[in-house]
């Protein structure tokens, strides 16, 4: 099979099959076939990207299937796996894909491979190979990028005589742009060398074939002999130390040292003679390099060969000095005519088609954060040339897109209610994903409509556009319609469905959903162990199902106060989608929010940052700096700082999330801007400023309430703080009928044992301390603390809140039954547990200056 398309009225029948599982509701005489098969296939591309399902089709002419992919002709072999020629039909192309050898002797290569192959996907730059994606399939862990032809950089010295110094440095400024381009993602190239570097007919010069990187496997004749090709490898990595971006330097150096005299920098014949080259500190020769280049070529490509890591230079100072050579006075090389071998090679272009939108996979779900990047409106106005009043072609989005296909489905597809459902259904999917839920619930209604009268033939495709007006009703918050929905779309469907099967499955996963938004707790754990007893397989999974289930989990322990369940759910959910072929970085990055969550309750601060930091890397690289997701995470970040006494970096933080708000007020849901707001009333109470504190706070349950309920979570909180303010004040009598109504209210949200229902108890015993009803409150105090020592252990930060207060109280009624040593022991607990400068171990040093 060619990458060319086949006939159009062909390929628009192909793609409905593979949308709808039929195409014989499209008219057969199509008088705009290739104008209605390309407008099709862009619809499907994007309900593709956004995780839609389709039917697959087989060719005769593939050796096998691999997922969507179908192998065609092995292209090359090597000790990584084999390179087959395969057509994607996602793509409608020819691609090349890479497959990992199966091997028994590493049972975590293929994840390793799979975690970072991802990572390669989202390195997006002219002179790296782009990845499209990598998963496993039937067993075979592999990749597929661009399949093209072009020129391996020449390894015989050739280079020195045929390449310009314009040349030269056109291609020592190309690899290390790419070189830093693959740093910045956090990777290593590991085997840099001329077989690896491709020149394509554009005269672009590319990094390519990360394979061997791939590849972690101790060798038997050394620890890189298979993660790198040793003639080209860092001294220190052939001692076995690890890779780094000044290995990948070196590696440069001796690439281009190689491609200007034809040998290597170090000759040995085997691995044990190169490594005794190395460990007796064999110097490089020179010679040869000053001979075939100019003396400022040959001292820069000297410098990436230095010994010491520490002596290379970065990417950075690579580029000035490249600057520097270019504005030097200069003289030119004469030129010679060579011919180049011609082979079938991997290379990724930057901008192909919907190969963009493949290996951007997480790039466009997060176009809701920032819709008009220039390469997405770049790329898109190629796809549309979609002219404006002047002529000219305009700026245009994901968005934009999706609203033209909208508004052409019914005219092109005029008379074929069934073709029309299909297309309003991958719509509506792909609108849910970038966040336009009334818009996609538009496209179910229309869908829906055009499925009226029906025969059963098409009751599946009603089923999906139902569960995706389901999602649709949730994401607007409208959790009780979409409850309604998913309750009754169960109970029509059960009969005609296997218990198991996706659709019902996707129901009750809404259910909980919607359930733990309206904090039904109980309800969702019902369900959860009715159903989800088991989690699918992420090897063999054909959906992210699992993950779903694992994240509901991990909420509703959190919510419940099993914040050890919590943390164990959000490990689990981050290895499914290690080990899930098909895992968006979207669905890590909720993971790590789950996770980052539950160790801040569970008293792991300094755990929980390192999560957030992890994110925070993860969000910008998906979203872009400035992004919702991004401050949604700071507003998290800030208020660990906090609770580690760290006030000045807490404020910091807030003020960096604040600038953001400020800067796109457009994209930030009040309830962001509303919990950055509770955190700087903690602060300013800190810094002693009570009446700004107070005040802020009392504002904030005005506007807590209105937008979330008086029953949500925040609202409680907010409650709790300002009852706990009003005690520190001495406001007592204020501070008790708060605290006693706010217990009640978490009772009735939250559950009789819930540990925010036990902090409110402690509170609520201060007060009573305050007003002299000494044996209620003391008897309150130690069933608080008791309570949360059970719950949560000693050292829990709660269960040292509510034995402070509790000495607190005691102090106040009698300060004779309270030691200092009780007093320097809690002290140590909570520098112990939240650090020497946290807020409560301040009060806590408070007690030892009461007289």
């Amino acid at each position: 099979m060619s990458g060319r398309k086949p006939p159009s009225d062909s390929r628009a029948r192909r793609i409905l099959e593979r949308l709808a599982g039929s195409a014989e509701f499209l008219n057969e005489s199509l008088s705009d076939a290739e104008e209605l098969a390309d407008g099709l296939q862009q619809i499907e591309q994007l309900f593709l990207l956004h995780g839609g399902e389709r039917k697959p089709e087989a060719s005769p002419d593939a050796l096998f299937s691999w997922g969507h992919l179908q192998a065609l002709e092995r292209v090359g072999e090597g000790s990584f796996g084999e390179v087959f020629r395969a057509y994607d039909e996602i793509l409608d192309r020819d691609v090349a894909l890479k497959l990992l050898k199966a091997d028994q002797d590493r049972p975590f290569q293929a994840q390793l491979f799979l975690h970072e192959a991802r990572q390669l996907a989202m390195v997006r730059h002219p002179n790296v190979l782009a990845v499209h994606g990598a998963a496993i399939h039937d067993g075979r862990p592999g990749l597929w990028s661009d399949l093209i032809e072009g020129r391996t950089l020449p390894a015989d010295g050739s280079l020195a005589a045929s390449l310009s110094e314009t040349d030269w440095l056109d291609l020592i400024e190309s690899l290390v742009r790419g070189l830093a381009a693959v740093h910045e993602a956090g990777l290593i190239h590991g085997d840099v060398k001329p077989s690896n570097i491709m020149r394509d007919a554009s005269g672009t010069w590319v990094l390519m074939d990360f394979g061997a990187s791939l590849d972690r496997k101790p060798g038997r004749e050394g620890p890189a002999m298979v993660s790198g090709t040793p003639l080209y490898m860092a001294p220190e990595l052939v001692k076995g130390e690890s890779a780094s971006p000044a290995s990948d330097a070196y590696s440069l150096g001796a690439t281009l040292y190689r491609a200007a005299t034809g040998r290597p920098p170090l000759e040995a014949t085997d691995w044990d003679a190169l490594r005794a080259l190395h460990q007796d500190g064999a110097s490089i020769d020179p010679r040869p390099l000053k001979r075939a280049l100019p003396t400022a070529l040959a001292r820069l490509i000297g410098a990436m060969l230095a010994r010491d890591p520490a002596e290379r230079p970065t990417e950075s100072e690579l580029l000035a000095a490249i600057e520097a050579i270019r504005s030097a006075p200069h003289r030119r090389f004469r030129r010679l005519a060579i011919g180049a071998i011609t082979s079938v090679l991997l290379l990724g272009l930057v901008f192909t088609s919907v190969g963009f939108y493949r290996a951007n996979e997480a790039r466009l779900e997060a176009e809701r954060e920032q819709r008009n990047t220039a390469a997405v409106s770049d790329f898109l106005r190629r796809v549309l040339a979609t002219p404006d009043s002047t002529g000219r072609a305009r700026d245009v989005t994901v968005e934009d897109m999706l609203d033209h296909a909208a508004e052409a489905v019914d005219v092109r597809l005029q008379g074929q209610p069934l073709a029309q459902a299909a297309v309003h259904r991958a719509l509506a999917e792909s609108y849910n994903v970038i966040g336009l839920h009334e818009r996609a619930l538009e496209q179910t209604r229309f869908g829906l409509e055009r499925l009226a009268g029906s025969d059963a033939e098409t009751r599946l495709l009603g089923q999906v556009l139902e569960l995706e007006a389901i999602a649709a009703l949730e994401g607007l918050d409208q959790h009780q319609e979409s409850l309604d929905r998913a309750t009754a779309f169960i109970a029509e469907h059960r009969r005609s469905l296997q218990e198991d099967h996706w659709h019902l499955q996707m129901a009750r996963k809404y259910q909980i959903t919607n359930l733990l938004a309206m904090t039904r707790y109980d309800e969702a754990g019902t369900i959860l162990e009715a159903h989800f007893e088991d989690i699918p397989a992420p090897e063999t999974a054909s959906n992210n199902l699992g993950f779903e289930i694992l994240h509901a989990r991990g909420n509703l322990r959190r919510e419940l106060g099993d914040y050890d369940g919590a943390i164990e759910a959000a490990r689990t959910s981050l290895d499914w989608l290690d080990r899930h072929p098909q895992a968006r970085p979207a669905n890590r990055a909720s993971a790590l929010v789950n996770l980052s969550l539950a160790l801040k309750f569970s008293g792991q601060p300094q755990a929980a940052l390192e999560a957030l930091d992890e994110l925070l890397t993860l969000q910008g690289r998906l979203y872009g700096e400035g992004s919702e997701a991004q401050l949604s995470t700071l507003v998290n970040y800030s208020a660990i700082q906090y609770d580690m006494g760290d006030h000045a970096a807490a404020l910091a933080t807030q003020e960096r999330a604040r600038a953001m708000i400020e800067a796109s007020p457009q994209l930030v849901p009040e309830q962001y801007a509303l919990t950055l707001e509770m955190n700087r009333a903690n602060l300013l109470n800190a810094a002693g400023r009570v009446d700004e504190g107070e005040a802020l706070i009392r504002e904030l349950l005005v506007r807590a309430a209105d937008l979330l309920g008086p029953e949500h979570l925040n609202v409680l909180i907010l409650e709790y703080n300002l009852a706990e303010l009003l005690n520190q004040l001495g406001r007592y009598d204020e501070a008790l009928a708060l605290s006693g109504s706010t217990t009640e209210r978490m009772i009735s949200t939250l559950g009789e044992g819930h540990p925010f229902r036990w902090l409110s108890e402690s509170n609520h015993a201060q007060s009573l301390a305050g007003l002299g009803q000494s044996a209620e409150s003391l008897a309150l105090h130690d069933r608080a603390e008791t309570v949360l020592s059970d719950m949560l252990g000693p050292m829990h930060g709660f269960t040292l809140t509510a034995r402070r207060q509790a000495l607190e109280s005691r102090q106040r009624i009698d300060p004779s039954t309270v030691s200092q040593d009780e007093i320097i022991a809690l002290i140590e607990d909570y520098a112990a547990q939240s650090g020497p400068r946290h807020p409560d171990t301040e009060k806590a040093r408070a007690l030892l200056r009461v007289d």
